[in-house]
């Protein structure tokens, strides 16, 4: 996916979340910590194989 469609999505799913935020009040509470959550353990959710080392990436 390309970075501007990506921060695209993001700015969304911020102004999405801060409307209903104040509408419903639980629901956008809800959505805003599953954000939290899921963007915070991405790291430990990617698959690593086990029988070789993980590589850095080159920038």
């Amino acid at each position: 996916m390309f970075t501007k469609t990506q921060y695209y999505l993001l700015a969304l799913l911020f102004v999405c979340m801060a409307v209903a935020s104040t509408h419903f009040f639980e629901w956008g509470m809800a959505g805003l910590t599953g954000f939290i959550l899921a963007y915070s353990t991405k790291g430990l959710r990617r698959y690593r194989p086990k029988d070789r080392k993980i590589q850095p990436k080159k920038v």
